[in-house]
């Protein structure tokens, strides 16, 4: 059984998830994602594996990161929140 993967990472960027750029390398992927959202041109990431089945003929796609910049900020909020 043979198989590819590749990996996406989508920024979130005036409402919608747009491809911002694509990987072979799992690694690369996730720390390139963590440096697009540390600049100013999207408030959120994610990145989504796809792989292709050669044996199926299909492609099965899933997020293995997500995060935006308020993520911090809302569990900061919830934890202070269960405090009282």
């Amino acid at each position: 059984m043979s198989s590819s993967r590749t990996y996406e990472v989508q920024a979130f960027r005036n409402g919608q998830w747009k491809v911002d750029s694509m990987y072979d390398d799992r690694e690369l992927a996730l720390f390139e994602a963590q440096r697009a959202l540390a600049g100013t041109h999207c408030t959120g990431v994610r990145v989504c594996e796809e792989t292709y089945s050669e044996t199926t003929g299909k492609f099965v796609t899933r997020t293995i990161f997500r995060k935006t910049k308020v993520d911090d900020s809302n569990r900061e909020t919830v934890e202070r929140e269960r405090s009282h």
